[in-house]
C-alpha cells in the first residue's frame, strides 16, 4: 500500500493493524473453497494457480490495509455517513465491503447444530450469497475513496510485487483503487493478464468477443469428447465421471483398477461398487463393475476391505497376489499407466445418485 500522504509514525493506524475479523473470514474461505460445480470464483476456474490466496481473504487484506481504524474524528468528520458513527457500524460496513452480508459465525454455528440433529436448514443456511459473489455497491465504493481521500490526501495505490494468481489485485480493482502487480513467472503474467488486466481495460466490451470464441471451443471440445463422455439426456445431469488409474497385470497382463475403497455414498442410503472379474464360471477378459445399492445389496460386503490399492502396493484381482509398488511406480514413469471409469454420478430432479 503506498499512501499518498502521511506516513512515518504521526500517520494513522491502519484497521487491520488494530482488528482484523478472522473468524467470519476463515468461515467465507471455506465457502469460498466449497468443491461444488459453478462455485469456485471466476479468477480460480480460469487457470490453476497452487498459490492463489482466496478472494475474501485478499478483499480484507487490501481493505485492512488501506482504511484507517476507526476514531470517534472520523464520525465528526463525516457525519452524513451512518457506517461511520460507531466503531461497530465502521466494523460492519468493512465486512459489507468484503461481501459478507450476515453473520457467519453465528449462521455456521446453527448449520452445525443442525446437522448434529440430522435437520436441514432452509436455503444455504447463511441467508445470503457467499463473500466472493457480492460485489460492494457503487455508493459504498465512492464512500470508501471519500475517506481514503480524507485521510491519506487521495485514493492510496495498492502494489504487489508478487501478485501470482491475481488474487490481491483483482480485489483491489474491485475498489476501484489504482493498482499495480508483477510476477516474474511467465504462466502468473498470463493468468493476471487474462484475469485482471485485460477484464478491467475493457470490461463489458469483451462480453461478445467472450460468448462468440467460447462456444466455438465448446463446440469444439463437444464433439472431440461426446464419444467419452455422453450428453444429458432431458431427465438426468452428470455431476461427476469417477475414474480409477489402473497399471496391467504383471502376471495375467489383464487391467487392474487401482482403488482405495469402493464406496459412493455412505449413510442411510448407502452406494458402492463391486469389480467382477467372473461371469457364469468364465473369467472376463477387462473389469466390469456393478452398482450396489441399499444396506440388502452390500449385506456380506465390504467396499473398504475389497480395495485394490493401499499404501503405495496393489492387489491384483485376478490372481490374489500383490503388486509391489515399484513395479507400480515404473509403469506410471514409463507411461503405460492407464484410466478407467467405473461408475457416473447423475442427478435427476433434486435426487443425485
Amino acid at each position: 500500500m503506498s499512501p499518498q500522504a502521511g506516513g512515518g509514525d504521526d500517520r494513522p493506524r491502519l484497521l487491520i493493524e488494530k482488528w482484523l475479523p478472522v473468524e467470519e473470514i476463515g468461515i467465507e474461505c471455506v465457502r469460498e473453497s466449497a468443491p461444488i460445480p459453478g462455485q469456485f470464483p471466476k479468477l480460480k476456474t480460469l487457470h490453476v494457480w497452487w498459490a492463489r490466496r482466496p478472494l475474501v481473504a485478499s478483499a480484507a487484506a487490501v481493505l485492512g490495509s488501506v482504511m484507517p481504524a476507526w476514531v470517534p474524528g472520523l464520525a465528526a468528520r463525516f457525519p452524513q455517513h451512518a457506517e461511520l458513527k460507531s466503531e461497530d457500524a465502521y466494523r460492519k460496513w468493512f465486512l459489507k465491503l468484503c461481501g459478507v452480508l450476515g453473520d457467519p459465525v453465528k449462521a455456521r454455528r446453527l448449520i452445525d447444530e443442525a446437522n448434529a440433529l440430522g435437520r436441514r436448514l432452509p436455503g444455504n443456511g447463511y441467508g445470503y450469497k457467499q463473500a466472493f459473489k457480492n460485489s460492494p455497491p457503487l455508493e459504498d465504493v465512492a464512500r470508501l475513496h471519500e475517506v481514503l481521500g480524507s485521510v491519506w490526501g487521495g485514493v492510496p495505490s495498492v502494489i504487489d510485487p508478487t501478485a501470482g494468481g491475481g488474487s490481491i489485485p483483482f480485489q483491489a480493482l474491485r475498489y476501484g483503487l489504482p493498482t499495480l502487480a508483477n510476477e516474474l513467472n511467465p504462466v502468473a503474467v498470463g493468468v493476471l493478464r487474462a484475469g485482471v488486466s485485460t477484464t478491467s481495460t475493457y470490461g463489458l466490451e469483451l462480453t461478445e468477443d467472450l460468448d462468440k470464441w467460447g462456444n466455438r471451443l465448446v463446440g469444439r471440445l463437444r464433439d472431440r469428447l461426446v464419444r467419452s463422455f455422453p450428453l444429458d439426456d432431458v431427465t438426468e445431469r452428470v455431476v461427476a465421471y469417477i475414474y480409477a488409474r489402473t497399471v496391467a497385470c504383471p502376471r495375467t497382463g489383464k487391467t487392474v483398477p487401482l482403488v482405495g475403497d469402493w464406496w459412493l455414498r455412505k449413510g442411510d442410503k448407502p452406494v458402492a461398487v463391486r469389480l467382477v472379474t467372473r461371469r457364469d464360471g468364465v473369467e472376463l477378459d477387462q473389469p466390469v463393475f456393478e452398482i450396489l445399492e441399499g444396506r440388502g445389496a452390500l449385506e456380506g460386503y465390504d467396499p473398504k476391505a475389497a480395495a485394490t490399492w493401499s499404501r503405495g502396493k496393489a492387489v491384483s484381482p485376478w490372481d490374489g497376489q500383490v503388486i509391489d509398488g515399484d513395479y507400480i511406480r515404473a509403469e506410471a514413469q514409463a507411461g503405460r499407466m492407464g484410466d478407467l471409469l467405473y461408475a457416473v454420478a447423475v442427478r435427476v430432479g433434486r435426487t443425485r445418485g
